[in-house]
């Protein structure tokens, strides 16, 4: 697995080979040439995140993200009626 990222050093202490992870990315071809000039290809996963998941688990259940409540709209104030200004008499 490569790394790169500003916290890259970091991430290299903490995760360990063997260790149980959920990657969340996309797949990514790289076509390439050996040295016999035979076409060959290199599969990578590019990850937005990656999480360490627990020892044992028996199953990952993945859910939409719930939406946001819409925002109520605000109604429009009636101004209040201007007040008179009182006269000296």
């Amino acid at each position: 697995m490569e790394i790169w990222h500003r916290d890259a050093a970091h991430w290299k202490d903490l995760y360990q080979k063997g260790m149980r992870v959920l990657v969340v990315g996309r797949m990514e071809r790289e076509p390439w040439t050996d040295n016999e000039d035979q076409p060959r290809e290199t599969w990578q996963v590019n990850a937005r995140s990656v999480g360490i998941l627990p020892y044992r688990i028996e199953s990952v259940a993945l859910s939409p993200k719930p939406q946001e409540a819409e925002p109520k709209p605000q109604t429009a104030q009636e101004p209040a009626a201007p007040k008179e200004a009182k006269r000296r008499k």
